[in-house]
C-alpha cells in the first residue's frame, strides 16, 4: 500500500468514526438505540420503491430507524410528490402517520443541499424538526455560515457526506 493510499484510508476511517459518533450523540427521543448508537437503514436501499413502501420494508426486517433521501416518491396516494420540505402539510402528515404505524423513526435526511440563503435553509430545518429528524446530511460546504446558524436555532446536527466526483486520492470535499 502506498503512503498516499494509507493516509487516504486513515482519513476515510476517521470520517466514518466521526459520523458514527455524531449519529450516536443525536438528540432524537423516539429513536431506538443499540448499545447507545442509532443504527438504521438509508431509504436509498429501497430506491426502487416509494418511501411508504420503504418504511414498511424496514419494519418487516426488524428495523426501527431510517434515513430518508430527497425526492424519493412518497407513495401511490401522492403521485408526483417526493420526500422533502416542499411536500406540503398533508403529505408530511401522511409520512408521519406511516412512520408511527410501523414504529419507525426517521433519524436523518440526506444527502440534501442546504442553501446559503437563511430563509430557504430555515424551511428545510423547520420541516426536518417537524418530523423529529436530528441529522441532516449534506455536501453544501459553501453554506457553512448558514448551516452554523441553523444548527444553533434548531438543535439539528449536520453531517458532511462526500460523493467523490473523481478517483483522485488527493480530492477533498
Amino acid at each position: 500500500m502506498t503512503l498516499a493510499l494509507a493516509a487516504h484510508t486513515r482519513f476515510v476511517l476517521m470520517l466514518c468514526f466521526g459520523a458514527l459518533t455524531v449519529a450516536a450523540a443525536a438528540q432524537i427521543d423516539s429513536a431506538k438505540r443499540t448499545k447507545g448508537m442509532l443504527i438504521g437503514v438509508q431509504a436509498w436501499t429501497f430506491s426502487r420503491f416509494t418511501t411508504m413502501e420503504a418504511i414498511e420494508k424496514v419494519a418487516a426486517a426488524g428495523g426501527t430507524n431510517i434515513e430518508l433521501f430527497p425526492g424519493q416518491p412518497l407513495g401511490r396516494e401522492f403521485p408526483g410528490i417526493g420526500v422533502g420540505p416542499g411536500m406540503g402539510p398533508e403529505a408530511t402528515a401522511a409520512l408521519r402517520n406511516q412512520l408511527a404505524q410501523y414504529r419507525v423513526s426517521v433519524v436523518a435526511y440526506g444527502v440534501t443541499g442546504i442553501d446559503r440563503d437563511v430563509a430557504s435553509a430555515r424551511k428545510l430545518f423547520s420541516w426536518a424538526k417537524s418530523l423529529g429528524i436530528g441529522i441532516l446530511n449534506t455536501e453544501s460546504t459553501e453554506a457553512i455560515d448558514t448551516i452554523d446558524k441553523m444548527v444553533k436555532e434548531f438543535d439539528i446536527r449536520v453531517g458532511f457526506h462526500d460523493h467523490p466526483r473523481t478517483s483522485d486520492p488527493n480530492y477533498k470535499v
